[in-house]
């Protein structure tokens, strides 16, 4: 039956191939190599045909596929071919470089297609790289990224990485210009070059020499400490929130209930910043962003918004220690949520206007949720003001339309003696007002605000 042997050339030189591959390599009846451009490849051919052992590369299909992946598909493609062709005592080896175990395509697409197949360990650039930097990986957290997946996911830009695939200076120049561009912050960037080789290179560098340096195949980057990413940093919020969780007293006996009240506080803090900022960027006419003053106010906003998604992210530590959910449902759910309810972004939806975008979702909301009245999509913890409001509008999405303003006018005529109402006639009273300030298209929320405010500024003054 025929067979075949993956072997591994290592990073550098003859010298990194394992007794185990030179053994299977001296039986085989020939020897593939998926390139010839590898510094231990000539030694390997001398070998060969000093002992008459045939050979080829696939290099001629590096110059016929437009990308990688055909370009791997079809060497596994032409090796399933030639062992076939080997007859019953076929017995081919098959030579990559580094480790047929380490990020080697053709190695995955050859399982399950050839008779017997065999893959030695070898020796792989991630061995050299780390013994070259002096570092446990484990103990470091390094994380071996592909350049090219480097600079379009920003998920990968954090921690300590390795960088690979930087086969060409331009490559280099957009890793740097991600790094620039993203304010990306990093302990120490070491260039590392031909390792193993005669000319090898490893020493730290700075952005700026990237461009002036050398880059191939044999060419790697090291990045430690990487910090500034969004993805980084909300990775390393919630790496804090769970240490809480786990070591501050005050933070173990907190619940989904007693956070409640703290949740609400945040959220009416973060709507006073709003507030300030907006406030403040309208004294410029639009907004000076190189005013002192607006970027205090943006850095008190953005510091709200911080405590609301440190409220999000404890009750999602405290879902994952009960089983019923985690951090990663919330995402996911709420990613499904915004994509099902906007049909017109996602689905191809013909929308004429706001307006039935807002509609739509009511629709899509009440599918969902089995709404059968007004008042079951209606949060029953909001304010009394907020309340009544929401609901008289999605009253409107059961047939409630307003009545007339003189309507409101006779009812409200019923209410001529302050001292004669009481407690629910004082809440009629209040929800319908609710609904005249709604058909005059006035907040009745902000209204009062802003009276308070009138209020609290007349009383400050007299005094």
């Amino acid at each position: 039956m025929a067979k075949l042997t993956v072997g591994g050339l290592g990073p550098g030189g003859i010298g990194r191939i394992t007794q185990e591959t030179w053994d299977a390599i001296y039986g085989a009846k020939k020897v593939y190599f998926r390139t010839y451009v590898h510094p231990g490849v000539d030694d390997v051919v001398e070998v060969l045909d000093r002992n008459s052992i045939a050979h080829q590369s696939f290099d001629d299909l590096y110059e016929e596929m437009d990308d990688f992946e055909d370009l791997y598909a079809s060497i596994a493609k032409a090796l399933v071919a030639e062992v076939g062709n080997g007859g019953e005592d076929g017995y081919f080896v098959y030579l990559v470089p580094g480790s047929p175990l380490f990020a080697e395509a053709t190695v995955d697409l050859l399982k399950g297609k050839i008779p017997v197949l065999e893959v030695l360990p070898g020796v792989s650039f991630f061995d050299l790289t780390v013994a070259k930097l002096a570092i446990d990986p484990f103990a470091e957290g390094l994380r071996l990224v592909d350049s090219i997946d480097f600079v379009n996911d920003e998920s990968l830009q954090f921690g300590n990485v390795l960088l690979s695939q930087i086969w060409s200076e331009e490559i280099a120049i957009i890793v740097a210009d991600c790094l620039s561009n993203y304010q990306l912050s990093f302990g120490g960037l070491t260039y590392l070059y031909h390792l193993g080789l005669e000319d090898e290179i490893v020493r730290e560098v700075g952005l700026s020499d990237l461009p002036t340096l050398a880059f191939d195949h044999l060419t790697s980057l090291y990045i430690s400490g990487l910090t500034g990413s969004t993805i980084s940093n909300f990775n390393q919020l919630f790496e804090v929130v769970k240490r809480l969780r786990r070591e501050c007293p005050w933070d173990q006996k907190q619940s989904h209930t007693s956070l409640g009240k703290h949740l609400i506080e945040e959220v009416y803090e973060a709507i006073d910043a709003i507030a300030a900022y907006e406030e403040e960027l309208a004294k410029g006419d639009g907004g000076d962003l190189e005013s002192s003053e607006v970027q205090y106010f943006a850095d008190e906003l953005a510091l709200e918004l911080g405590d609301l998604l440190v409220q999000v992210l404890f009750h999602g530590v405290i879902g994952a220690e009960r089983g019923y959910f985690d951090l990663g449902y919330v995402v996911g759910a709420i990613r499904d949520k915004l994509i099902r309810r906007h049909p017109h972004v996602f689905d191809g939806l013909e929308v004429s206007g706001v307006d039935e975008v807002a509609s739509n979702w009511e629709d899509i909301k009440r599918g969902e949720k089995k709404i059968t009245s007004p008042d079951d999509s209606v949060p029953k913890s909001l304010p009394a003001l907020l309340y009544s409001a929401k609901l008289i509008r999605k009253a409107s999405a059961f047939g409630y339309g307003p009545q007339e303003i003189q309507e409101y006018q006779r009812r409200l005529s019923q209410f001529e003696s302050l001292e004669s109402l009481d407690s629910q006639d004082f809440g009629e009273l209040l929800f319908l007002l609710s609904e005249v300030s709604k058909l005059r298209g006035i907040d009745l929320e902000s209204a009062l605000k802003e009276a308070s405010a009138n209020f609290a500024r007349r009383y400050s003054e007299s005094n």
